[in-house]
């Protein structure tokens, strides 16, 4: 079921389950636990008190939602009935939503320490699994973030290699490079006076432990100082230094997936097509008050008001809206009904007890994207489509 589907009523129903009989909590209870299997959660995530999305998956969801207002503008504020846009009505089995995933996983690995007087080295670990198996993961950066230490513009560059450990090694325990269970995955040179901030690609890697081919024995990160032309005393120095601010060294992996969705299209019919169906003096018609008339309203959705405000870390709101209004006969343009809805009025204003009146229901849909803790504590940015309401119609 699409999340779309249970997401309102869930949260007006939570608004006041506090104060509700007893099975009505237990049936607010059970519907949040649906939707949270929908989010791809098996239960409400509790992330520790002091948990913050990293600085660079704020700066992605704000680049959605830069690029989702942008959208927004270009079509000119057109959300209104009669706005549905055409489309060809090709049958579609099944979809893959474009790399709406984006998940950054924690390291669980072992401190950054020294290895000598010119190196230190780090185990990364991370845990893949966590990733659904619904998912197709597109593409694995391993993103570092090495802070600048600005005294260090004498020194040659620092020389920042992966490794991926193919047995089981001790957290805090010192590999030679020579080891034969290290297997060379980049190099990548900084300048340590400017620091390092970029990312690895190692979807090869990942997805060979997600299925499993090679086991997740994690990886080494080895940092290491170039040749310091014999003044070996200012280079241990100078890891000395790195050592010292090594909490602000970060590695986290960042994993961006989709996911397939059964989908079908229905056939629309497009202007030309109403027209020439519609009765030829439609406008001549008696109808209901514009104010009555099927449109869009206004729903704000709060998720502070629910309690999820621990655990949902942007938005902590939005606008879904909802469609409510009269159909009344006959379906002018305006109210954006399809050929079938049209046929189902006339029915119904012959004889009301054949038919039902047809509804007044979103014809557009759109996407809103969400930052969030998952269960395991990873930070996840999601499209959710067919979120809010941008155009109504009957149906």
């Amino acid at each position: 079921m699409d999340v779309s589907k249970v997401l309102i009523l869930t949260l007006i129903w939570l608004l006041t389950a506090d104060s509700a009989p007893p099975d009505y909590v237990t049936l607010t209870r059970k519907m949040e636990s649906k939707i949270l299997r929908v989010m791809g959660l098996s239960e409400r995530p509790r992330p520790k008190p002091n948990a913050t999305a990293p600085q660079y998956m704020w700066d992605l969801y704000r680049q959605q939602m830069a690029a989702t207002e942008g959208a927004a503008a270009s079509r000119g504020g057109e959300t209104e009935i009669g706005k549905e846009e055409e489309e060809d009505g090709r049958p579609c089995s099944e979809t893959k939503l474009s790399s709406n995933i984006i998940r950054s996983v924690s390291n669980t690995g072992g401190d950054l320490r020294a290895s000598n007087s010119t190196s230190l080295q780090q185990i990364l670990l991370f845990d893949v699994a966590s990733i659904p198996h619904a998912e197709t993961i597109e593409a694995a950066d391993l993103r570092l973030e090495i802070p600048a230490l600005p005294s260090a513009t004498d020194v040659p560059s620092l020389a920042v290699r992966i490794y991926q450990l193919e047995s089981r090694t001790r957290l805090n325990s010192i590999v030679s490079l020579k080891d034969k269970r290290l297997r060379l995955l980049d190099v990548v040179l900084a300048d340590l006076s400017q620091g390092y901030a970029g990312t690895i690609d190692i979807v090869s890697t990942v997805n060979s432990w997600r299925s499993k081919k090679t086991s997740n024995h994690g990886l080494l990160l080895h940092v290491e100082l170039m040749s310091t032309s014999g003044n070996n005393r200012r280079g241990s120095q100078v890891i000395k230094e790195l050592g010292a601010i090594s909490k602000k060294c970060t590695a986290n992996l960042i994993v961006t997936s989709s996911e397939y969705r059964q989908c079908s299209k229905r056939n629309r019919r497009n202007k030309r097509q109403a027209e020439s169906e519609a009765p030829a003096d439609i406008s001549s018609f008696p109808t209901a008050s514009l104010t009555n008339l099927c449109q869009r309203h206004r729903l704000f959705v709060s998720f502070r008001d629910v309690g999820w405000e621990n655990w949902i870390i942007a938005p902590m709101g939005y606008q879904a809206y909802y469609c409510d209004g009269e159909c009344p006969f006959p379906l002018g343009e305006r109210l954006n009904g399809t050929n079938h809805a049209i046929i189902q009025t006339l029915v119904n204003s012959i004889d009301n007890r054949a038919v039902p009146k047809v509804c007044c229901a979103p014809t557009k849909l759109s996407g809103i994207s969400m930052l969030y803790f998952d269960n395991n504590e990873n930070v996840v940015l999601r499209q959710y489509e067919d979120m809010v309401v941008e155009a109504c119609g009957c149906r």
